[in-house]
């Protein structure tokens, strides 16, 4: 989330490990168009790479492409070498570069362990570790995990502990690494359709088990920004400048009042993810599939598993001059993606001219 007046981008230095391709190259893109210098490693692709270099350097910024295999920690200390040389600093360290092997428990062998294990955990950790000496002003660093972390996939015993293992690695750097004002998270995706996917025996499976999402489909962020209309809020930018995703962007002139308010409808929001996921409410007639409510669905009759109150004013809104949208969902973004003329026929204009 970029904050007007908070953080600013522009200048800024980030390293995405395996940032040639699939999620590290688009986070690597988006970072450069906001006006961040890119550093990124990469292991056997070198005309990936070397795309991928060109095309961050079009934006205006500029960049490194390094050689480099995290599972080994030379390798590690020489990628963070060059970084300092090229740059003299780091701002973002965006751990995004993984591997594994697809077999089953029974089926794996220790060096295939061994193999996952360096490169999805203890190379974060020591990326963290070597970013840290480079960040004296403080930064940030995201690890990249995966559903597999905590839920059983087929042929995914080695990602998925190894991500769980990420994971852990996250929360204790966040404690170790705060007091030097470094921030460490991590972030799921979900199912996201990239090159590595192929190497996956059971794509299709995946890919369908991540469209049966809590909501009944993919979570999109019509559901979360049709729902936060309820709260009083105006609907966020959606799907700019990354497709699927909010950009939320509180002024210098937000109160920290409205900023909790803000705060109370996101946790509210995620707590009704949360209910469809237990099987509390139902996937298809939700307060987030039925969001924005209106004064009529107020007045008017009710036959939804949730009550009014729940509907009409949830966490964060108003109870005095809350806003009422006018209508529920129309057609979204159909609009914007279909060329629908309006213009009167050349008759009108020809009369309107005499």
């Amino acid at each position: 989330m970029s904050v007007d007046g908070e953080f600013s981008f522009q200048g800024k230095v980030a390293l995405v490990t395996g940032g040639s391709r699939g999620i590290g190259k688009a986070v690597a893109l988006d970072l450069a168009s906001r006006g961040v210098h890119i550093a990124f490693n990469y292991l056997r692709n070198h005309k990936a790479a070397s795309e991928t270099h060109d095309e961050i350097v079009a934006l205006g910024v500029r960049c490194l492409r390094h050689r480099a295999h995290l599972g080994d920690d030379e390798k590690i200390r020489e990628l963070f070498q060059r970084v300092e040389q090229e740059f003299g600093k780091l701002d973002i360290l965006v751990n995004n570069a993984a591997t594994g092997v697809q077999r089953a428990a029974s089926e794996l062998e220790s060096r295939h362990w061994d193999w996952t294990m360096n490169v999805n955990a203890k190379g974060p950790w020591l990326c963290s570790i070597e970013a840290a000496k480079l960040m004296e002003s403080g930064g940030h660093i995201i690890n990249i995990t995966s559903e597999g972390s905590r839920r059983v996939l087929p042929f995914y015993f080695s990602v998925g502990t190894s991500k769980a293992a990420l994971e852990a690695v996250t929360r204790y750097l966040a404690v170790e690494l705060a007091p030097q004002g470094i921030s460490v998270n991590a972030v799921s995706g979900g199912y996201v359709d990239t090159g590595a996917l192929d190497h996956f025996p059971t794509k299709d499976q995946m890919l369908e088990s991540g469209r049966d999402t809590p909501v009944g489909r993919m979570v999109t962020v019509d559901d979360i920004a049709k729902r936060l209309i309820d709260a009083g809020f105006h609907a966020p930018t959606m799907s700019f400048p990354v497709a699927g995703t909010l950009m939320v962007e509180p002024t210098e002139s937000e109160t920290k009042a409205e900023l909790d308010r803000f705060c109370d409808a996101m946790l509210a929001i995620r707590d009704e993810i949360r209910a469809i996921e237990n099987g509390d409410m139902p996937r298809e007639n939700n307060a987030l599939k039925n969001a924005p409510h209106t004064v009529e669905d107020l007045v008017g009759e009710w036959d939804r598993p949730y009550t009014r109150e729940q509907g009409c004013f949830p966490p964060g809104a108003f109870r005095v001059d809350k806003y009422w949208p006018p209508v529920n969902r129309v057609d979204n973004v159909h609009g914007d993606r279909n060329l629908i003329c309006t213009c009167p026929p050349m008759e009108e204009y020809a009369e309107a001219a005499e």
